[in-house]
């Protein structure tokens, strides 16, 4: 993965697409060198270069397995990562908070190779992304769902610490203030003149 995690961030799940992608790009480039290497045999004249050319419908294939490669789905434990390209690269984020549904859709042969389209809605304009032929999408769904249900749990413990921080902190100003006993306003205890009314305070 070519994306920097943030502080405090791990990866929980990472996916790609199924290598099942790579057939039609592999009979393509069979079917091109085929074509060229039936015309090199029936030319009588014919030059090994042209064998040697046919080879490299193969790059075709090669970009393809490359562009797989690259193109990567990452679960962390703040958000996910739609990452792709080989030459250029792009990246897409999605807050774990923002995610509002994962489905995902498995035909009898993705279930028997392992591989199905998900879908990801978010809150955000763009709504639902579809992503297809995905190797192992119930284990994405599953980490997606598990990494939100951990996120929701962990705000939840912060909030509650910030808010003991804050009554603790509240709790502690009020133990080195006193209440004025002229107009009633709190004040600190090692006052001698009162900020509020401005009556002096005789303190032993």
């Amino acid at each position: 993965m070519r994306t920097s995690l943030k502080n405090n961030e791990k990866i929980l799940f990472k996916t790609q697409h199924h290598w099942i992608v790579l057939i039609q790009p592999f009979l393509i480039s069979l079917v091109i060198y085929g074509l060229v290497a039936l015309t090199f045999a029936l030319l009588k004249d014919a030059s090994v270069w042209l064998l040697i050319l046919g080879l490299l419908s193969f790059l075709y294939f090669l970009y393809k397995y490359l562009e797989r490669k690259y193109d990567i789905w990452v679960v962390t434990n703040l958000r996910i990562i739609d990452e792709q390209g080989f030459f250029s690269i792009s990246v897409k984020e999605s807050p774990l908070e923002k995610i509002n549904n994962v489905t995902y859709h498995q035909s009898v042969t993705g279930r028997m190779f392992k591989f199905g389209d998900i879908e990801i809605q978010t809150a955000a304009e763009m709504g639902a992304t579809t992503y297809y032929k995905i190797a192992r999408p119930n284990e994405l769904k599953d980490s997606i769902t598990t990494a939100q249900e951990e996120y929701k749990q962990n705000s939840i413990l912060n909030q509650a610490q910030k808010l003991a921080e804050s009554m603790k902190n509240d709790s502690s100003t009020l133990e080195d203030t006193i209440e004025c006993p002229y107009c009633a306003e709190r004040i600190k205890a090692k006052a001698k003149i009162c900020k509020h009314c401005g009556k002096e305070l005789n303190q032993a």
